[in-house]
């Protein structure tokens, strides 16, 4: 890990998610849902959003653990890449991203959404499912083209 908590590719790319713990609120006519995803190695982190990096965190002490047929694909098999979209002009798409597992399937990790709707949490499709062509390697994403968009 660098400075700040920041971690970089190899903390988290060929790493398996062991546990993933959430916990939800609703403000000002949101709901949100805060996800924290514990690796083999001990590592805790919230999913970013694509323009921000990834951060160590520690899991709250109110946060609930997942479990479910889900969460078991999510855990089972070690993270193959994380992507995010980044268009043509530059812009990143700061909800895009994606975690790819070796298995093939993806997760994505939605933190608010209008209330009511249910829209918020986990989403994981199985492999062939979402269409990649998109997608870039989260980790050479060119931010500075982004801030210039």
């Amino acid at each position: 890990m660098t400075a700040m908590n920041e971690l970089k590719r190899e903390d988290i790319v060929g790493q398996t998610i062991k546990r993933i713990h959430a916990r939800a609120h609703t403000r000002d006519s949101l709901d949100f849902t805060e996800t924290y995803y514990t690796l083999t190695t001990g590592v805790v982190f919230f999913m970013p959003l694509a323009i921000s990096p990834f951060v160590a965190s520690r899991r709250p002490w109110n946060a609930w653990r997942l479990r479910g047929s889900v969460i078991d694909r999510c855990t089972g098999s070690p993270i193959a890449r994380v992507l995010a979209i980044q268009e043509q002009d530059g812009f990143i798409d700061p909800e895009s991203l994606l975690v790819e597992f070796e298995s093939g399937d993806c997760l994505s990790d939605t933190w608010v959404a209008p209330h009511g709707v249910g829209m918020t949490g986990l989403r994981c499709y199985h492999p062939g499912k979402l269409d990649l062509s998109r997608y870039r390697d989260y980790w050479t994403l060119d931010r500075e083209a982004d801030a210039s968009a």
